[in-house]
């Protein structure tokens, strides 16, 4: 019995102090309404703006990634409903300066509008790849 308190007391202690989720996104933030940044466990940043805002379905956007902590060799993005497989290649983003991509992009088009969808940043950097998701609603 006092090993498994100890083990728990150890469990508890790893998960407050040690413990990072891969990914942190502020819920609260919508690319529809600002830049919205994702903290990643390894100590990258990734930030994501996209315009004009709002924007909708079947629709061409700015997009601009800001990626901190790392130099990818490779960053692309695509969006889809959440819940559907993606139907469409994805948009290379180019690098314009130190850690920012930028490419315009052509959203799929949408059988509803109110609806979850996501825009998923994918980068390769020595060797791992990264997907990082951005909810929103369109």
């Amino acid at each position: 019995m006092i090993i498994i308190l100890i083990g728990n007391f150890g469990y508890q202690m790893y998960k407050k102090f040690y413990f990072k989720k891969q990914n942190v996104t502020n819920k609260l933030c919508s690319i529809q309404q600002q830049s919205c940044m994702t903290q990643m466990r390894n100590g990258m940043s990734v930030s994501l703006d996209v315009n004009p805002k709002p924007f909708h379905a079947d629709e061409t956007v700015n997009v601009t990634a800001i990626i901190k902590g790392a130099s990818p060799s490779h960053v692309s993005i695509f969006s889809f409903p959440v819940g559907q497989t993606p139907q469409v290649e994805p948009t290379i983003l180019k690098n314009i300066s130190t850690g920012q991509y930028s490419a315009k992009m052509k959203l799929p088009p949408a059988e509803k509008q109110e609806h979850q969808w996501v825009m998923m940043l994918v980068m390769q950097t020595h060797g791992q790849s990264y997907a990082v998701p951005f909810r929103f609603k369109m």
